[in-house]
């Protein structure tokens, strides 16, 4: 059976363990009513009507809203919607990619996964992240450049609206308000996710279709499609698409997974610590949260970083190419 296959059946199998088993469980253990929560969504659906989804003034309107629905959350629903997702993160991906690793590929396979790399490409990840942030975040205007929001609006999909609506509600749910919630948003927000999905689809789905596809190039857009889409999240889609092109070179690049799970907790991370501090220290000013469109200069400051970053990276590739053929 077909790689790809293999691995799509066993993620449906997951999905469907949590949905059917393990949600229901979560509900019971925590007594949730089912019907406060969909009139949450409801409520974050009529604010997300509201909004305008401008992708300059995205985050701050967002988090106007989740400040809405997050008074009138209750702690079940937290607990109950909190575990959900850890769950969805812990048994989807990570223990999906565990498993299908386990019975794909050879130990001598998977061990190559975790090669040795050198300390600057450790260290290097903190700065390739930041560099490439501000052109990443430059995407988030591509929706509107390439005329998709008015596709959407005419096929009257709404699916901005409902991305919106998710945004706030989850915003709501997992924005942490206290030190000890910060502290679990890090590690359950963050590193888990970042694991269970470089695992999932650097790990298992981007080796699956090298193999299939032959070329490395057309594997990493595929796989940062998939990644990106699998997070049904439209306003952010080509942020996430190019955000996995950059995490699917840099394991190609590494041949070590953990320099993409450190480059991706680091992103979750930093999301975490500005939502943080948007939502508890700076009241109703949410600047700490705009997205404007970068200044020329800062572009290209950012443009150049990332690409002596990148050519590091690259170079650490081709010499490691050259010491195999001698």
């Amino acid at each position: 059976m077909n790689k790809f296959l293999k691995l799509f059946l066993l993620f449906t199998g997951a999905v469907a363990i949590v949905v059917v088993i393990v949600t229901p469980s979560l509900s019971l253990i925590f007594e949730v009513n089912s019907d406060h929560i969909t009139q949450l969504q409801s409520q974050s659906n009529a604010i997300a009507k509201e909004l305008d989804p401008n992708p300059e003034t995205l985050q701050s309107t967002v988090m106007r809203g989740a400040r809405t629905i997050k008074n009138e959350l209750k702690r079940a629903d937290f607990l109950f919607i909190y575990s959900s997702q850890i769950a969805y993160n812990i048994i989807c991906f990570l223990l999906c990619a565990l498993i299908f690793r386990r019975f794909t590929f050879s130990k001598s396979n998977k061990i190559q996964d975790w090669q040795k790399s050198k300390g600057v490409l450790y260290l290097l990840t903190p700065l390739l992240l930041l560099s490439t942030l501000p052109i990443i975040g430059e995407t988030l205007h591509l929706n509107r450049l390439l005329g998709i929001d008015w596709l959407i609006e005419q096929i009257g999909l709404n699916t901005n609206q409902k991305s919106l609506s998710n945004m706030i509600f989850s915003y709501a749910v997992f924005v942490p308000e206290t030190k000890i919630e910060l502290v679990s948003s890090l590690l359950f927000v963050a590193i888990v996710p970042a694991f269970g999905e470089e695992l999932f689809f650097r790990g298992s789905l981007q080796k699956s279709l090298e193999q299939h596809l032959g070329s490395i190039h057309n594997t990493i857009f595929i796989t940062a499609f998939l990644f990106s889409a699998m997070h049904m999240e439209i306003t952010a889609f080509f942020y996430r698409f190019f955000l996995g092109v950059l995490l699917g070179y840099t394991f190609y690049w590494t041949k070590n997974l953990m320099i993409p799970i450190l480059i991706h907790a680091l992103n979750n991370g930093m999301t975490v610590f500005a939502m943080y501090y948007a939502f508890n220290l700076s009241g109703d000013n949410t600047d700490l949260m705009e997205t404007g469109s970068q200044q020329p200069l800062a572009l290209l400051v950012s443009v150049i970083g990332a690409c002596l970053v990148l050519w590091i990276y690259y170079a650490h590739f081709k010499k490691n190419q050259e010491n195999m053929t001698v």
